[in-house]
């Protein structure tokens, strides 16, 4: 019998490829420092949280841009992180699914989900992304994000999980501590997810 019930994966940068960078090279290109915004308006966060919608979160950006750029450009360089998901991933997760409930909670918005499923689509037409979970939490549709504790409590809840039960594993190290306060075994991650991740997985089944 086997001592986790389930898992909870973050998504970006252990399962999607990320790069963050060039988002950042190309919001410069429209004469916009990210981090100046991020640190004047909380629109970034509300956004996550889903208290702002798309069209008022591209406005903002826009009203920051000390020159001209289209609606369509600023989604473009939002958007310009999302990367891929690889075929080995994927098998990953049907492997783990076999033994244990999956999960998604991720801290994302409505822009990205929307630009990473036409990727996935392209390179998995065969595949349904959603299929592949039990159920996924985004942020801003849940309207609570990490790591606010309250994010993890909603899915233990929802689907009768007890935390000591329950393998989380992100690859930022704030929200692997929250949720180790709250009794889940976590994971903190600089690599995607792939065969060392169900061997880690294996090892914990033994303690």
């Amino acid at each position: 019998m086997l001592k986790y019930k389930a898992i909870i994966f973050d998504l970006g940068g252990v399962i999607v490829n990320l790069d963050q960078d060039r988002t950042i090279r190309s919001f410069k290109r429209l004469n916009i420092d990210l981090d100046e915004v991020n640190e004047k308006l909380p629109i970034f966060k509300e956004y996550e949280l889903g208290k702002v919608n798309t069209e008022t979160f591209v406005q903002t950006i826009k009203a920051e841009l000390k020159g001209n750029a289209s609606d369509i450009e600023i989604t473009h360089a939002w958007n310009n992180m999302i990367l891929n998901v690889p075929t080995d991933r994927i098998e990953i997760l049907k492997l783990l699914r076999k033994d244990y409930k999956i999960f998604i909670l991720s801290n994302t918005n409505e822009l990205h989900i929307q630009e990473f499923k036409k990727i996935f689509e392209k390179d998995h037409p065969d595949e349904i992304w959603e299929s592949l979970f039990d159920k996924i939490y985004y942020s801003h549709q849940i309207n609570l994000r990490k790591p606010h504790l309250e994010a993890w409590q909603f899915i233990l809840d929802e689907n009768n999980l007890k935390p000591e039960e329950t393998i989380f594993i992100d690859d930022t190290r704030m929200h692997f501590k929250a949720a180790e306060t709250m009794g889940i075994k976590s994971i903190w991650t600089k690599r995607p997810i792939g065969q060392w991740f169900v061997d880690e997985v294996k090892q914990l089944e033994k303690q």
